[in-house]
């Protein structure tokens, strides 16, 4: 295990553009996830209201 974060560190600091581009990618696709997810949860929420 240690070795595979070695490998993953070793990675990371030596693409630095990739790196943040890869951490943007995965924020904005939680961030998607997060809003679709609480969007579907408002909208169910809203036509049991009605």
């Amino acid at each position: 295990m240690k070795l595979a974060f070695s490998i993953a560190w070793r990675f990371l600091s030596s693409a630095k553009r990739q790196t943040l581009i890869i951490i943007l990618g995965i924020s904005v696709g939680v961030s998607v996830q997060v809003f679709i997810g609480s969007l579907i949860s408002g909208l169910q929420i809203g036509r049991a209201h009605v």
